[in-house]
């Protein structure tokens, strides 16, 4: 019996071609000069999200994944029976005291301090569309998932009103990474209003 093939023939979204072994576009995004993340897929997120036009990565966790927000600092996603899960970010605090100063290998803004994250928002090069806040209802509060996002848009003066939420509540890696943070920096489930940021 011949081996079965690991090869994958990019696969056509509507306005591009994207590759299913590296994750990636095989064309530059139309909106390079908003994203700045010329070939990347999903903001390097496809277990979480999709991009089936090729032009804007969409969650698909916890339903439908349709990210929503409002003006009164409460967003958050329609779930899978079409229930909105609010979350009240003008409230949420952090799930770790420090913060390196630079954005993780692999990620939307990999390299990047927070201060280049946030002059690229407030000068119009990034969309604050691409800097999504994923967070967790933990006992009633909103705890972020990724501080360095959230610390740039603070930088870049964006109302939390404004910033685009994921609820992560249901998805249970997101769950286990919280519990990580937490645990490792000494915080209970209402986490932290501040965070020290290292490396400045």
């Amino acid at each position: 019996m011949p081996a079965a093939s690991t090869t994958h023939s990019p696969e056509r979204t509507v306005n591009r071609y994207y590759d299913p072994t590296t994750d990636q576009f095989l064309s530059i995004d139309p909106e390079v000069a908003t994203t700045d993340q010329p070939y990347v897929f999903t903001n390097d997120n496809p277990l979480n999200s999709t991009d089936p036009i090729g032009s804007e990565a969409m969650s698909f966790e916890g339903g439908s994944g349709e990210i929503i927000g409002d003006a009164g600092g409460v967003g958050g996603v329609i779930g899978a029976e079409g229930e909105v899960s609010v979350i009240n970010i003008e409230e949420a605090n952090f799930a770790q005291k420090t913060a390196s100063n630079t954005f993780s290998k692999g990620g939307t803004f990999s390299g990047k301090t927070i201060e280049e994250v946030a002059r690229g928002i407030d000068s119009g090069k990034i969309s604050i569309k691409s800097v999504k806040i994923q967070v967790i209802d933990s006992d009633g509060r909103a705890l972020i998932l990724n501080t360095r996002s959230a610390l740039a848009l603070e930088e870049a003066g964006i109302p939390r009103s404004e910033w685009i939420v994921e609820d992560m509540s249901a998805n249970g890696a997101a769950q286990s990474r919280l519990g990580r943070q937490l645990a490792r920096n000494g915080l209970g489930r209402s986490g932290t209003p501040t965070v020290r940021i290292t490396g400045r």
